[in-house]
């Protein structure tokens, strides 16, 4: 029952919403190892981020199988990487909503309610 209710949450959910910040993602194997009740795939994850940042890494997968099911599953990826993918890099990107208009003083003032506890305007400025 809880290896049923985990592979609907993994597929089901964290599956999709993990794969829609990529227009590209792909696990490509290249070695298929067997040993026992076990198999061992490695290969690499290939993709592009929406943001548009390319990822190349390697992956192993091992996969216990009992009565030709998985019945356990561990991956070893650099996640790090891929995470990278999914970052914008503000040196070379436009940022945009920044508030130009604000004074140092405004700033300054903000800053300081923020820093006591008050409200601050910042996002309640009727643009004008």
């Amino acid at each position: 029952m809880v290896v049923n209710m985990l592979e609907k949450e993994v597929f089901e959910n964290y599956f999709p919403y993990m794969l829609k910040n990529f227009t590209e993602f792909h696990a490509i194997p290249e070695t298929f190892l067997e040993s026992d009740d076990h198999v061992i795939v490695v290969g690499r994850y290939q993709g592009i981020s929406k943001i548009g940042k390319k990822f190349d890494v390697p992956f192993s997968h091992i996969y216990q199988i009992k009565d030709n099911k998985i019945i356990k599953f561990k991956q070893f990826t650099d996640t790090e990487k891929i995470q990278e993918s999914l970052k914008v890099n503000y040196d070379s990107k436009l940022i945009e909503n920044v508030d130009t208009k604000s004074t140092d003083d405004e700033i300054l003032d903000d800053f300081n309610k923020i820093k006591s506890g008050e409200a601050s305007r910042m996002g309640q400025k009727s643009s004008g």
